[in-house]
């Protein structure tokens, strides 16, 4: 992951250097006119600044300029005056011992908690996203014994609760405009019409979101995100939009999935940069990868060399799995759907680890 830096002292450079994690490349800047057109500047996911003065006309107009993509700005100024700076969620100051720990929490693939909201993104329906959908919130149900939704947006069609033989009761477009409450989902739950103890809310062809307003789905997603301890969002199909933008800010991890076509992984890498440059952390974005062919896996040690994104894991061959969704029997998993199983939970159990050599060398400095 690439990452810019600016500052005017070898010593801070040096801080900066033992602050960034493993795998992290770091491309100094010395000049802070014409950088806009650079192609660092384009592929950087973080700016580091270290800030002397106040005010900095030339830093402020850097900061401004690499916005919304997050910017960490190490205050050395004698009084702290750029905390006096408006907030900005993008913007993040930090002294020097909490250095390394927000670079590290800006970067890394690995949380301390599996996702509250996980975002599954594809725009040309490569990755069979339904069945992923639905094996990630089995998952956390049965490990966690939580609140899970599964949100199915995808295009053309919303097919989860198809895979899983069900009727979609509950409409997203009805939820937003208020024809149907949230408690509403709640009260299927306790009736026992939810069998699978998901909750599933899709949108079926016929419904639109058309006459309804940004707002009005920021409030929807709000809500649902207080009331679920995890939310899966299939958004497969969907081409980059104001809705995709509304719900991938919500998103706390955003898998790209693509299959080993050449096609389907430059389409992914390019919905990967377009979440990017909306300025969601780093870390969270990564690529997920399917085989396209029986027992031809993708080249994971190619693919990761020329991703400009990281990659978060390969899942096997799924095809074979039609069997179950066609006889309405896909849950609980059965026979070959556990290894399905455990590539997913490798992705979406990575733990973090705490640093502390790294913690105490930049300390003790």
């Amino acid at each position: 992951m690439k990452v810019l830096a600016y500052s005017e002292t070898s010593e801070m450079q040096e801080a900066i250097r033992q602050s960034l994690a493993d795998g992290n490349q770091v491309v100094w800047l010395h000049e802070l006119e014409q950088l806009e057109a650079s192609f660092d500047w384009a592929s950087a996911r973080v700016l580091i600044l270290v800030a002397q003065h106040w005010p900095d006309r030339k830093l402020e107009a850097l900061l401004e300029g690499f916005l919304p993509r997050p910017v960490v700005v190490l205050d050395q100024t004698a009084e702290g005056a750029w905390h006096n700076r408006e907030p900005n969620p993008h913007v993040h100051l930090v002294d020097r011992q909490e250095l390394a720990d927000k670079l590290y929490a800006l970067t890394s693939p690995q949380v301390d908690n599996p996702p509250h909201m996980l975002g599954l993104f594809s725009s040309r329906n490569d990755s069979d996203a339904a069945l992923l959908a639905i094996c990630t919130a089995w998952s956390l149900r049965r490990q966690h014994q939580a609140r899970v939704l599964v949100l199915d947006l995808a295009m053309p069609q919303a097919d989860v609760a198809a895979y899983l033989d069900l009727p979609i009761h509950n409409n997203f477009a009805d939820l937003v405009s208020g024809h149907i409450s949230i408690d509403k989902l709640e009260r299927d739950r306790r009736d026992g019409s939810n069998l699978i103890d998901i909750d599933i809310i899709g949108l079926p062809p016929e419904s639109s979101l058309a006459q309804v307003t940004a707002e009005e789905v920021s409030r929807t997603l709000q809500a649902l995100s207080t009331r679920y301890d995890h939310l899966v969002v299939n958004l497969n199909g969907m081409q980059p939009s104001p809705l995709l933008r509304l719900v991938a800010r919500g998103c706390d991890q955003h898998w790209v999935l693509a299959d080993q076509k050449h096609l389907s992984i430059t389409a992914a890498i390019e919905m990967g940069e377009y979440l990017l440059q909306m300025g969601v952390r780093p870390g969270a974005v990564g690529l997920v990868l399917a085989p396209c062919y029986k027992d031809v896996l993708p080249d994971q040690h190619t693919i990761g060399q020329h991703s400009s994104l990281p990659l978060r894991g390969t899942l096997p061959w799924s095809p074979h799995y039609l069997t179950a969704i066609n006889a309405g029997t896909l849950l609980p998993p059965q026979g070959e759907l556990h290894a399905y199983l455990q590539a997913l939970e490798l992705m979406l159990h990575a733990r973090k680890v705490e640093r502390w050599w790294r913690k105490f060398s930049i300390r003790s400095a």
